[in-house]
């Protein structure tokens, strides 16, 4: 009772509250009845007064347009006069003819501008625009060629907008029509100009708007042109308030005037002087009306309520002492005091209400006894329990503290589920920021729904297998799938348990699916590893042989002549030959062991430089897309291995897209840190570039995927590649310090990626060899030195075919004794770099002793890992490789000679 008596007193006395209900009963209706009236009455006021002003701005515009039409129709119809068309007819005649109706004209065009209100009338020369004639004697001769009245009134009549007279600085408007004679000659034009001031009188007569109304006539932009208001110049004092540009632009009807007067106003626009007509009324005269109509609602609002208040609060105070005593009852009886009465006194109801009250202290007063009786016993039970509470909760604290330590504190997915429905029964964090569910999410899953559907019915078996042997524990490598539709590779140890009463296993999972990838990309790059070391076996005789087949099939190409059946026989011992070359460049290529030029090169320039061709190795289906990074880093590469890498990408691509589609050409800067590295053996933290080609073709699957690097292998039937394309890109990369790998998958197309480690170095320009196209023969003398028999005598053959003396030799010892007895200069040492005795630097640095003029230049049959032994691969030596043909070499010896000069002339 004292909790109820004290919201009582929060909440406001009964006195309080009947009075508040009276005052809502009646002010409330009568105010609302009070704004409804007011709003009707005021909409309607503000509706007729529009009303009005609009009718008084069309009443005007109506003077005004017959006051312009009895203008136009005053110039036409002198014009179409036709003693006025004689008259202007012999005026243009010489003479006195001419001059004695000139008079008469002038004395017709005075008659004109006094009756018609005009300024002054005057005659146009048809043509070039001349005052022949006019009331202002001062404008003949005047040219008016520019305006408008002389350009459309050679059509017809016309009536030309309000505007600042060129002449007094007036603002006038013209009235013009054609005078021809009866032939249709155009004789002249007739004008009259009116100043607009003459609507003065028009526009300041009373119009029923009040004290402050008036009508105003203004131009598109706002110039006040009539009548001349106070404080405006005519036609040059714009109203410049933004309310009264939205109101000449038809937008609002309140707006500022020219005085700064906020006033209500009706646009009327007057077309045929270009003009706009506002009617306005200042809103303070305008809206007096609705003002006083809120005055004389507010009153009687107020008579009325005070009356009715008066009434309620009289009826209130019975019923208020009444309730004043049984709330001191009840206040009583809440403190305790259950003795107290309410006693009688009121209306019906409340004595009622004061018995019953009255009982109910009786009744709690017996209650009293009996809960306190009650109280001892449930104090005893509480101790009791208290304890066993305290126990228990102490248990549970310390098993849930063990449970976050194993399971939600450990660094692996920790799931438990049930073994009979496979149900989620709990999870920890790791396992939702792994698998990309809430943890909401995957107590409503099953374990199935994680993995892949082709590994649901092994994953069966095996909950089923250990559930009937019931085994204690088991570990095992699985896939599952993450929420984003991704697989990884995983290794789950579990462990049987009862769970809540229900029969479950604990599972700890551990991502492995990096530790995978790299197992595989270490046994991929042991697998190249052995292939490669098997190709640069077989290189270095391979290349002789190869050296010697090619030069010799164009030496055989050059003398058969006329022979068909020769030539076609040498045509394809050369081509033969070639294929062969080029799969022993693959090989060595892919065994990372080709003999490398390396320079500082932009990749995007690469690109760009090879799209003429890329675009006419793809097919007409094919979109070939270029999203090159214009600012990307440079790297140090081989040119013409970087160009064969990317050939060989866009190949692969186009095959892969035999229905069309689009291939993209990517390049980008990248920064790789420690994880990119750890995922890409070989690949060092720093800068790269990316080099990436994107296809939208059939794609690949895991299988196909995980071969694609291998040497000879290819998806592509028997007669159709060789499967070294991808291999040898793979070796090209891996030689120039870079990683590639591949993304694709079945339907979704294939996308490779090559990482080039970026250098701090400014791209070098293409160079431009002095050597012209055609190689011109020679006269120096040369010295060849090669230990393979059959590849000296057609070095010598070659040479000497060309104009040059060759010294040959097979040995070292054997060059320096041709050097030691030859009299004349030495030109070229030719000398192959892998020799029995003496090999070809050093025999270089022997020979330079005593010929310190002679210049080098070096064959080789041998790989980059020997040549780079004998410190020929640091770009400072000339190095030929084999094999080559005989332009090759024939272009290289002029290259290492210099120019040729040029012959003598005889005498």
């Amino acid at each position: 009772m004292a909790s109820l008596s004290a919201r009582g007193a929060r909440g406001g006395s009964l006195r309080t509250r009947l009075i508040g209900v009276v005052l809502l009963l009646s002010v409330v209706p009568l105010t609302t009845v009070g704004v409804l009236l007011y709003r009707e009455s005021g909409n309607a006021l503000e509706a007729n007064l529009h009303a009005h002003v609009a009718s008084v701005a069309a009443l005007k515009r109506q003077q005004i347009e017959a006051w312009a039409a009895e203008r136009r129709k005053d110039v036409t119809r002198q014009a179409s006069l036709p003693l006025f068309q004689r008259l202007v007819a012999r005026l243009r005649k010489p003479g006195t003819a001419g001059t004695a109706s000139a008079a008469e004209l002038r004395r017709l065009l005075e008659a004109i501008r006094a009756s018609g209100e005009f300024s002054d009338v005057f005659l146009l020369e048809p043509l070039e625009g001349r005052v022949m004639l006019s009331t202002a004697t001062a404008e003949e001769e005047r040219s008016e060629r520019g305006q408008l009245f002389f350009r459309e009134a050679r059509m017809g009549a016309y009536v030309q907008p309000v505007q600042a007279s060129p002449a007094g600085g007036r603002t006038v408007t013209a009235f013009a029509a054609p005078v021809r004679a009866a032939s249709g000659e155009l004789l002249a034009i007739l004008v009259a100009r009116a100043d607009v001031g003459v609507l003065d009188p028009l526009m300041t007569e009373q119009s029923g708007l009040g004290e402050t109304g008036r009508t105003v006539l203004v131009d598109p932009s706002g110039h006040v042109v009539s009548p001349a208001l106070p404080g405006t110049d005519r036609g040059r004092t714009a109203v410049v308030s933004e309310t009264f540009r939205n109101a000449l632009a038809g937008s609002t009807r309140h707006y500022s005037n020219h005085e700064g007067r906020e006033v209500t106003g009706a646009r009327e626009p007057v077309p045929a002087l270009g003009l706009v007509l506002f009617a306005e009324m200042g809103e303070d005269e305008a809206f007096a009306p609705v003002r006083r109509l809120r005055y004389v609602l507010a009153m009687a609002i107020t008579v009325v309520s005070g009356l009715a208040i008066a009434a309620g609060i009289a009826l209130t105070l019975d019923v208020t002492r009444a309730v004043g005593r049984l709330v001191s009852a009840a206040g009583a009886i809440g403190r305790g005091d259950l003795t107290c009465r309410a006693g009688a006194g009121g209306p019906r109801e409340l004595v009622a209400l004061g018995t019953a009250l009255d009982r109910m202290a009786d009744d709690l007063r017996r209650s009293r006894l009996e809960l306190e009786a009650t109280n001892h016993a449930v104090e005893a039970t509480n101790h009791t329990l208290e304890a066993h509470v305290e126990e228990r909760t102490a248990a549970l604290r310390e098993s849930e503290a063990r449970f976050r330590l194993l399971f939600e504190d450990s660094p692996l997915a920790m799931w438990v589920y049930d073994t009979t429905t496979l149900q989620f029964l709990e999870v920890n964090g790791v396992a939702s920021e792994i698998y990309g569910y809430s943890r909401d999410e995957l107590l409503r899953m099953r374990i199935t729904e994680i993995r892949p559907p082709e590994d649901v019915s092994r994953l069966l078996r095996h909950v089923r297998r250990h559930a009937r042997e019931g085994t204690r524990g088991n570990r095992g490598e699985w896939r599952h799938r993450l929420k984003s539709g991704g697989v990884i590779d995983v290794e789950v140890f579990s462990h049987p348990l009862v769970f809540h009463g229900r029969r479950a296993a604990l599972v700890a999972v551990h991502d492995i699916t990096e530790r995978k990838q790299i197992e595989q990309q270490l046994r991929q790059a042991q697998k190249m590893e052995a292939v490669g070391r098997v190709a640069g076996g077989v290189a270095h005789d391979f290349n002789n042989l190869m050296t010697v087949i090619l030069s010799r099939s164009e030496l055989l190409l050059a003398r058969v002549g006329g022979d068909a059946r020769a030539q076609r026989d040498a045509e394809l011992i050369r081509k033969t030959g070639r294929r062969a070359a080029d799969l022993t460049r693959q090989l060595l290529a892919f065994s990372r062991k080709q003999v490398l030029q390396p320079k500082v090169l932009a990749v995007g320039t690469v690109v760009t430089g090879m799209l003429d061709l890329l675009r006419r190795v793809v097919r007409e289906d094919i979109e070939l897309v270029n999203d090159l990074a214009p600012d990307a880093s440079a790297v140090r590469a081989d040119r013409a291995q970087l160009e064969q890498v990317l050939l060989n990408l866009v190949v692969n691509a186009r095959d892969a897209m035999p229905r069309g589609g689009a291939l993209t050409i990517r390049t980008a800067d990248v920064d790789v840190d420690e994880t990119m590295a750890r995922l890409h053996p070989g690949a060092r933290p720093g800068p790269h570039v990316l080099l990436e080609v994107r296809d939208t073709g059939h794609g690949m699957d895991e299988e196909t995927l995980s071969h694609i690097f291998e040497p000879f292998f290819t998806t592509k039937g028997p007669d159709h590649g060789t499967g070294l394309g991808l291999a040898t890109v793979y070796g090209i990369v891996k030689q120039h310090g870079g990683v590639i790998w591949a993304e694709s998958r079945p339907g979704a197309g294939s996308t490779f990626r090559i990482l080039l480690p970026g250098v701090d170095q400014e791209a070098e320009e293409a160079e431009v060899g002095w050597l012209a196209p055609v190689i011109g023969r020679g006269a120096e003398t040369l010295l060849v030195v090669e230990d393979e028999p059959e590849v000296g005598e057609i070095v010598r053959e070659i040479l000497e075919s060309h104009g040059y003396t060759v010294l040959e030799a097979t040995t070292a010892g054997e060059a320096l004794a041709i050097c030691a007895r030859h009299p004349g200069p030495i030109d070229l040492l030719i000398a192959d770099v892998i020799m029995p005795e003496l090999d070809g630097p050093h025999l270089a640095r022997r020979l330079g002793e005593t010929r310190p003029d002679m210049k080098t230049l070096y064959i080789s049959a041998h790989d980059e890992d020997t040549l780079g032994t004998r410190g020929l691969l640091d770009g400072t030596v000339d190095l030929l490789s084999k094999p080559f043909t005989p332009e090759a070499l024939l272009e290289r010896v002029r290259q290492a000679l210099g120019p040729a000069e040029a012959p003598v002339p005889s005498a």
